[in-house]
This record gives C-alpha cells, structure tokens and sequence, in this order.
C-alpha cells in the first residue's frame, strides 16, 4: 500500500510540475540547444577560413586543394578563380588566408628537394597578420604537402648521392618508397583508465563538443528550480501534513521528481545530438549524475534557506560551473573548488573509471553532511 501511495504521489507532483509554465520552459530549453547546434554544426563552420587558388591549371596543385577541400576539421576552405581574388579577399577581411598554389607544382617540389630556400619555395601564403590559429593552418598544409615532397627529397637523394648518375627508373624508386610507407595514422589516441580508444569521437563536430558539458550545467539549472519550488510551497504549506523528521525523505523525493525528469530530457538529448556512447555507459552515469545533482541543490538551498538568497546564488554558481568543469575548457584552477561541483565529475566520468568511484564518495559525503544539517535543525526545532 505504502509504495502505492508512493507512486500516486509521483504522478500528482509530475501533474502538479507540468503546469508550472517556468517549468515547461526550463524543459524545452534543451531540444532547442540541441537543435541549434546541429543545424550550426551542419553548415560550413571553421575557426579560420581560408582561401585556395591555382594561378594556372596543374594536375598537383588540383589534387592538393581537392583534399583539403575533402578533410573536414576546424578550417574552412574556399576556393578562388584568380590569384587577384584571393588577394583581394585577405584585403577586405572575408578569408584569413589565402594559399596560392603555383602551376608548376611538381617542378616547384623538386627544386625545393634539390635545395630549401625562400626563393625556392612551393606555396604562396598571403596573411594580413601572423598568429598561432594561422600557425596551426599552416602545420596542415605541410602535412598535406608532405607525401609529395618526401618522395621529391628521398628521389633527389638516390639520383645525386647514392648511384650519382647510374640509371634507374621512377617505377623502381616508387617500388623502395612505397614498401616504406606507413598506412594509417601515426598516433591512437585513448584515455586514462579507459579502454575505448576514442576513434569516433575524432569524427564529431568540434561544434557539439561543449553540449554534454552544457546539459550538465542545465540539469542543475533544473535541481535550482526545484529548491526554488520547495521553498515556495513550503512557505504556503504544502507540505505542513509531513512530520519533521521525515521531510528530508520528501525533500529528496520532490527533488527526484524534477530533476528525473530532467535527466529523461537530458538522456534524450544525448542521443539525439549524436554523442551519446552507450546506454550502458550513459544510464548509469546519468543517475549519478542526478543524485548528485539532487544532494547539491538541496545543500544550497539548506545553506540558503530564503528564496531571495537562493534567486541571488544560482547565477555565480552555474558561472563557477562553465569556468571550472570541462565543458569548453580544462582549466588547472582552484582544483579543490572543482571537488565540489557535481559536473566535473560526471563530465571526466565518461572516460575515466576513477572519477565513478570519486562520484559515488561524493553522493556519501554530502547525504552525510545533509543528514547531520537536518537533526540540527530538528534539535533546533524542538528547543523552540
């Protein structure tokens, strides 16, 4: 009977939520984050945008911007008819860069084998000012243009300083260079204390990186409203009919109500945007990441007691939340800090095992703490 009363109190308090309009709207708030930055993640995105010209037709060249243009990564590239264009381009500030590529490439890469020089070189760059984004840029460029050149230095190096001037072929010298040659990548990246390596994580938008860091920060958004919720209909006296010592288990079950919810929206969103790993990896996280969630709201809000003081500390606390938890950046700072927030380790969680057991301690040390919070209270209560 008991847990049918139980259940029948959930519905009530779910119906009772649905018709708060701030409810609803803190609700909807997540499908459209999500559909925003898929239909942003979808268009021609890049952290530099940079422009490709060929100043005559030349089958290398072509080639080359054909896999730039191919390679999706955090550069946008165009491309120009004219070399004067692309200039023009850099003037009035619609690209980064430009690279102008010449028309005879593939003497222009053997010259530069023969002999590294500035007047020998390859590629014309042309940038209004010089900085780490364009750097960087140029870092891909050269690891485009390395097969190329490679192959031009190590058949310069056979030709002059090994058979000096015995005669063999180009299909023989591709033969010895291509038994060498290395397939794949380099570098498998993985995690600490993880066994997934990460592959397809290489594949997503940089764009949808932030957003679980993001849905984590609004689930406690949500756990915010729900102490604004409690305190407004304990005020009223909703809840008068609950013993004392009991109104900790309510406190908990009110918080369950909203912020479960909240996690089925969030779940939700996961696996919509399109980084959601498994729903044996998500599930369980996620309701970590709820009781922690729950225990922290209501901690703030035992700590604030009047709705006026909490109103004011939900602000500062989401701001210390996007600052210090991975969700654009890890930052080095204020580690301590960062312990006691519940994002932090739900979002190193998902690949790092430590962080789970960390998580669970967590949720123990602050039921322990609340627990204590309220027989104070209850002490406090009966002495009056």
């Amino acid at each position: 009977m008991k847990i049918r009363q139980i259940f029948w109190w959930y519905l009530l308090l779910n119906k009772r939520l649905l018709k708060k309009y701030t409810f609803i709207l803190i609700l909807c708030m997540v499908p459209l984050l999500v559909l925003g930055m898929r239909q942003t993640a979808r268009q021609e995105s890049g952290m530099l945008k940079i422009a490709l010209c060929e100043e005559a037709s030349d089958e290398l060249s072509a080639r080359v911007i054909q896999n730039l243009i191919e390679d999706k990564g955090v550069l946008q590239f165009l491309t120009c008819k004219t070399k004067e264009e692309a200039y023009e381009a850099v003037k009035n500030g619609s690209v980064d860069a430009a690279w102008i590529f010449p028309g005879n490439m593939g003497e222009k890469v053997d010259e530069f084998a023969a002999q590294h020089s500035f007047e020998n070189s390859v590629i014309t760059i042309v940038e209004r000012e010089d900085n780490v984004a364009l750097q960087l840029a140029r870092e891909k460029l050269c690891g485009v243009l390395y097969p190329y050149i490679s192959y031009a230095i190590y058949d310069n190096y056979i030709r002059v300083k090994l058979i000096q001037g015995k005669q063999v072929t180009d299909e023989e010298l591709r033969a010895d260079y291509e038994e060498t040659r290395v397939e794949g990548s380099l570098f498998q990246r993985t995690y600490v204390n993880s066994e997934e390596a990460g592959e397809n994580e290489e594949e997503e938008n940089y764009l949808l990186l932030p957003l679980r860091g993001l849905l984590s920060l609004w689930l406690i958004l949500c756990g915010m409203a729900a102490s604004l919720y409690f305190i407004q209909d304990k005020e009223t006296g909703v809840f008068s009919w609950v013993p004392i010592r009991k109104e900790i288990w309510l406190t908990y079950g009110y918080y369950f109500v909203v912020i479960g919810d909240a996690a089925l929206v969030m779940l939700l969103a996961l696996k919509l945007s399109g980084i959601f790993t498994t729903f044996w990896n998500e599930a369980p996280l996620l309701l970590l990441l709820t009781l922690a969630s729950i225990l922290f709201c209501n901690l703030i809000r035992m700590l604030c007691r009047k709705m006026q003081r909490l109103a004011v500390c939900i602000p500062p606390v989401i701001l210390v939340m996007l600052v210090l938890c991975p969700v654009f950046l890890n930052v080095r700072v204020l580690r301590p800090v960062k312990y006691l927030l519940p994002p932090f380790y739900y979002l190193n969680a998902l690949h790092n095992v430590t962080f789970v057991c960390q998580m669970v301690i967590y949720i123990i040390v602050l039921f322990g703490i609340e627990y204590l919070l309220h027989r104070l209270i209850i002490r406090g209560s009966l002495g009056k």
